[in-house]
């Protein structure tokens, strides 16, 4: 079982959605990303992560504008 089943899996498991068309697969560049593989409507589902699985932020958030900082996780 390859990673990206292994959370679509746990995020079932947790009460969250994943729409059955993502996939996972590298773009041109070798990096790994998200796509849909039939036509879906607009304003579709796609993913719904449960409130357990959200990572919380013990801290804040500094934004760069390029880049976002996040300091002092906490684990779900």
């Amino acid at each position: 079982m390859d990673s990206f089943t292994k959370i679509v899996d746990l995020y079932r498991k947790n009460n969250g959605y994943v729409h059955e068309s993502l996939i996972r697969k590298r773009n041109i560049d070798g990096i790994y990303g998200l796509y849909i593989n039939e036509k879906i409507e607009k304003n579709t589902l796609l993913i719904r992560t449960p409130e357990n699985l959200i990572l919380k932020i013990k801290n804040k958030i500094i934004n760069t504008h390029d880049k976002i900082s996040v300091s002092n996780f906490i684990s779900p």
